[in-house]
């Protein structure tokens, strides 16, 4: 990313973005570098769109001359990647190492510190991620990330584990299905407010602390997903282009009140201006909701 000012102010989101997608691997940087385009958004919205297309090609290609045993192996192991869930112990082969392999990575808390580690599988960056994942038929997908997700609710994981993949868990089936219905109830109250099924038009998936840094269609109902796991206050964001309203959702295992202070950093910091200016609303327009256990609701 040589030759380039890293303090303009156009040109610093593309570079967090390609640092991010890349994961500055070497070889992404050199195939980016070559990408033409006339300015450096242009350049970056090639290279993506290209190597999501080679990666996946590759992906296939590797998936084509698995046996089935192995096919099904590969289903787990990409599954458990997205949902970063521990690894299995008897799955031995149909890993793609072309661009995947084992490792520990940590699970952060709201304020990005280090809190646990999971043995899991990982994309060597996350445009491989994101390629593997678009090759995997949705009928398919569906039934193995029940499957991976019924171990894990089963499983004896701490609170902080299961927050992060249920987080995961959820923004990749909104993600998947393109569809979203919630009921909302107002804590001490029985009034139940039903947002029915909508469909999600876009989903913008963005990188950093701040607001997405490109324009959106106020038209289009938008899914925004934070790719920081410790984005401040909001695990995903939901515009609904009819009601006019923003929806900021956090989960959790716990009680709510564990997650308080980063609620209140988003409902009341500079963040929520920028979201409100962003999407031509006034404050009283952005609703925060928690998602939590039947349990934890109840008390």
């Amino acid at each position: 990313m040589r030759g380039y000012d890293y303090q303009d102010p156009k040109i610093k989101p593309v570079l967090e973005e390609l640092r991010y997608w890349t994961n500055s691997y070497p070889l992404e940087l050199d195939i980016w570098h070559r990408t033409k385009g006339l300015d450096l958004q242009e350049k970056f919205s090639s290279y993506m769109k290209r190597r999501k297309n080679e990666i996946e090609t590759q992906h296939v290609m590797f998936r084509a001359n698995l046996t089935r045993e192995k096919k099904n192996n590969l289903n787990k192991c990409i599954v458990t990647m997205i949902l970063e869930a521990s690894k299995a112990s008897n799955i031995k082969d149909g890993l793609d190492r072309q661009f995947m392999h084992d490792a520990e990575i940590p699970i952060l808390n709201d304020q990005g510190n280090r809190i646990d580690m999971v043995k899991t599988y990982v994309a060597i960056h996350p445009i491989a991620k994101m390629a593997i994942r678009n090759s995997f038929d949705d009928k398919g997908f569906k039934i193995f990330i029940h499957d991976v997700a019924s171990s894990i609710f089963m499983g004896n994981y701490t609170n902080n584990v299961k927050r992060r993949f249920v987080v995961l868990y959820i923004t990749t089936l909104l993600e998947s299905q393109k569809e979203f219905a919630f009921e909302i109830i107002k804590p001490g109250k029985k009034q139940v407010y039903k947002i029915k099924n909508k469909t999600l038009n876009v989903v913008e998936k963005f990188v950093g602390n701040n607001i997405p840094p490109n324009n959106f269609n106020l038209k289009l109902t938008t899914l925004f997903l934070p790719m920081s796991p410790n984005y401040s206050g909001a695990d995903f964001l939901i515009w609904d282009s009819e009601g006019k309203i923003l929806y900021a959702f956090q989960i959790t295992i716990s009680s709510p009140n564990d997650h308080m202070e980063s609620k209140k950093k988003f409902m009341t910091g500079s963040l929520i201006g920028k979201w409100v200016s962003m999407c031509d609303i006034v404050r009283k327009d952005v609703k925060f909701v928690w998602i939590a256990p039947d349990s934890v609701l109840e008390n």
